[in-house]
Parts: structure tokens; sequence; C-alpha cells
């Protein structure tokens, strides 16, 4: 809450509710029948408030005139902090990770294991021991792709 109220609820009574033409359906914890800031349905928005968190719901039923489904919470929050800035804060958009090619070149000339457990500690961003537990390898396969040492049991011929 960015508004200074003491409580999420108190915020909710007098800023949010009235903004969005919410009616109060459980005291202090669930409004109803609101106009959607998204789609700007009426008596389609309803707001909660669990573990002192905000769930934003739009509740439109697709229509000929409107046949778009229901308002997907990301749109509705962005709506929302758009319409009441000194309450909500815009959501920050996710960046997609990216993984460079000078970090995966190496990796194609390593061996099998080593190469499955360079891509944890890159994926997961871990080192590389917490990375092996999360994969499940065992202690020998560990330092063998940590020394660079090949499988040498793969190499063997059966007599």
């Amino acid at each position: 809450m960015r508004c200074g109220e003491g409580h999420l609820e108190d915020c909710v009574t007098k800023h949010l509710a009235p903004a969005f033409s919410l009616t109060c359906k459980t005291a202090g914890l669930q409004w109803s029948r609101g106009h959607c800031p998204a789609c700007h349905g009426r008596n389609c928005l309803s707001l909660a408030i669990k573990s002192r968190s905000l769930f934003w719901n739009c509740h439109r039923k697709p229509t000929s005139a409107h046949p778009e489904p229901a308002c997907e919470y990301p749109a509705i929050l962005a709506a929302a902090a758009a319409a009441c800035p000194q309450c909500l804060t815009r959501p920050k958009a996710r960046q997609p990770a990216t993984v460079s090619v000078a970090d995966l070149a190496p990796l194609l000339d390593l061996d099998d294991c080593a190469m499955r457990l360079r891509l944890a500690c890159i994926v997961w961003d871990m080192a590389p021991r917490e990375a092996a537990a999360n994969l499940g390898m065992s202690r020998r396969t560990y330092y063998r792709a940590v020394s660079g040492v090949p499988n040498m049991a793969r190499k063997r011929r059966s007599a």
C-alpha cells in the first residue's frame, strides 16, 4: 500500500471500493459487483483480501457484443494501478531469461553428466554442488563431472 493507510482493509474501504463501485460482501475481506477497470464491464469485478494480498477477479460473461472472455489477472491489476496510483503500484514486466552464446558454446565439448551439471548451474543459478544435489547426482558422478574425467566404464569392451 502506497497510500499510507495502516491496514489493507482501510485502503480498500476508503479508496479502492469507491473507485470501482464495489460493494462489501464480507466485512473487510470481500467486495463484489464493481466496474472492471480493464474491460469497463459493469457489475463484474470482485476483490478479496487473502493473507495480506489483493486478489482481483473479472466475472464478465462473453456476449454477442463483447465475445472476449473475462479479463486476465495481470490486465486487471495494471488497469487498477493506473486508476489508483496513490494506492497501487504497476506490476513490473518480467524480463525473459537470456543465456549468451558464450556461455553455451563450451558445453558442446563436455561429457554428458558435466553438461547436465553446467546447464543446471546456469538455469537454476546455483553452485555446482547444490545443482548436483537437485539433479540427484551421485558423489562419484559429481566429481567426474567437475574434474572432467570421462566415464571410462562406457568405453570398456566386453570380452
